[in-house]
């Protein structure tokens, strides 16, 4: 019997060309990507879907008839189990219409489909299909991690109730440092005994200040952090009826000392500190990273 071996190199080479057959006969291009490497734990897990029309034909995404078309995720975690989806019913790309020759993203929460409380680590698949196509298609695999953080602050804050009403309800608070890859970042979560209402990453960890939290008369929660060397990030959120919302952004660089919070009855202020003007004082990329000015940069 004879034996052929072929090289590492050609092996690849034919490889290519069969990957480059089969993506040529594909009709519907599928690809995912998701903005980070590292999640907070109960952070959302914000994926993005690409869909590219090469079928020469106008594709309706529903649930029905010729209409059939769906995207659904594979989530497998990093014990080699499939993660099971809690909402089977629920198609992302539902209403999607998608001309000839059309591309298309999709922004979707993997939390809404699973279960990603577990910290590890996960990869993650898009499979796109329609009933006007023969063939199912899927994307490249996507990796990330799921990671607990350390609470730096924590406290329960009571919420505003009706007069009269017997039992007030309360909300735990958490200032959380979150180590993400090279950096540690700030996280704010929102929490009861049954339910994460919030998880909102706030700025990046500066090692030798301390982060400042407190509440007002009104449950709002104050948040200030020093997010660079001459630079203060105030935040103000709303927690009422359950729903967090950011009420109020500022950010301070220090005047006649280090910036704080400071309270009066059912009031909470910053003093020390000068109201900062972006493209003076700082920039803001699109990523949300803090650059400061040439004179800071080697600080």
């Amino acid at each position: 019997m004879n034996h052929r071996f072929h090289s590492p190199r050609a092996v690849a080479l034919l490889l290519g060309v069969l990957l480059s057959a089969v993506s040529a006969r594909a009709q519907l291009g599928v690809a995912l990507s998701s903005a980070r490497s590292r999640y907070l734990r109960y952070e959302p897990i914000e994926l993005t879907v690409t869909l590219r029309n090469y079928s020469g034909n106008t594709l309706t995404f529903g649930k029905k008839g010729a209409s059939r078309g769906y995207v659904f995720f594979l989530v497998e975690s990093h014990a080699k189990r499939n993660v099971k989806q809690h909402k089977l019913d629920k198609n992302p790309a539902d209403g999607l219409i998608l001309n000839a020759g059309e591309t298309k993203t999709l922004t979707v929460s993997l939390n809404d489909f699973f279960n990603m409380q577990n910290p590890g680590s996960y990869t993650v698949r898009t499979q796109a299909g329609h009933a006007r196509l023969d063939n199912d298609y899927q994307s490249e695999d996507v990796t990330f991690e799921v990671r607990d953080g350390q609470t730096v602050l924590s406290r329960d804050i009571g919420l505003p109730g009706e007069e009269g009403s017997t039992k007030i309800e309360a909300l735990k608070v958490s200032l959380i440092v979150f180590q993400d890859m090279d950096r540690g970042i700030y996280c704010l979560r929102v929490e009861d005994d049954e339910m994460v209402y919030a998880t909102i990453r706030l700025g990046r960890q500066i090692a030798s200040s301390k982060p400042e939290m407190d509440a007002d008369g009104g449950s709002d929660i104050h948040l200030l952090l020093q997010v660079s060397a001459r630079l203060y990030s105030y935040q103000v959120y709303s927690l009422a009826r359950k729903r967090v919302k950011l009420r109020q952004e500022r950010y301070y660089i220090p005047d006649n000392g280090v910036p704080r919070l400071t309270r009066s009855p059912g009031y909470i202020k910053v003093v020390n500190g000068k109201a900062a003007v972006e493209g003076v004082d700082y920039k803001l990329d699109r990523k949300q990273a803090y650059r400061p000015k040439a004179a800071e940069a080697g600080q």
